[in-house]
């Protein structure tokens, strides 16, 4: 399981062991393109990467306007 904290939401996610938070993030309808994901102290997670952290916090980049 996966905790997704964009804008102070708490959004959980459940997949495959190989799920990517790329994965993560397109299931809840976020493109990946547009934000920073940061995870345990402080760093930057690649959107490919394979789902290794419990909690992760996502930081918008761009206006969603």
């Amino acid at each position: 399981m996966l905790v997704v904290v964009p804008d102070g939401d708490v959004l959980e996610y459940v997949g495959d062991d190989d799920s990517t938070y790329e994965d993560a993030l397109k299931k809840f309808g976020i493109n990946p393109d547009t934000v920073l994901i940061i995870g345990g102290k402080n760093k930057s997670i690649p959107q490919d990467a394979p789902i290794r952290e419990k909690r992760v916090d996502i930081v918008l980049t761009c206006s969603r306007g």
